[in-house]
């Protein structure tokens, strides 16, 4: 029997020289997490890219939305 499993990481950073975490997704064998940081701080440091592309595809999953303490917490229990 396999003891590991496969998860299918996803994320989105502010910028690529700085970069802060902005959202993380993890899919598996009857796993699914996702969360996006809502800290005001890391969205008015996102590059424009991510301001004008990514940004706009947030806030469309009820309760993913988290503080970066809360999307670990989340991500560790």
């Amino acid at each position: 029997m396999n003891q590991f499993q496969t998860l299918y990481l996803d994320t989105e950073f502010t910028e690529f020289r700085y970069p802060l975490l902005l959202s993380l997704a993890l899919v598996g064998d009857g796993v699914e997490f996702y969360a996006e940081v809502n800290d005001l701080d890391r969205i008015e440091r996102s590059s424009e890219f991510v301001r004008d592309i990514v940004l706009p595809q947030f806030s469309k999953v009820l309760g993913a939305s988290d503080t970066y303490e809360q999307l670990c917490k989340r991500l560790v229990y």
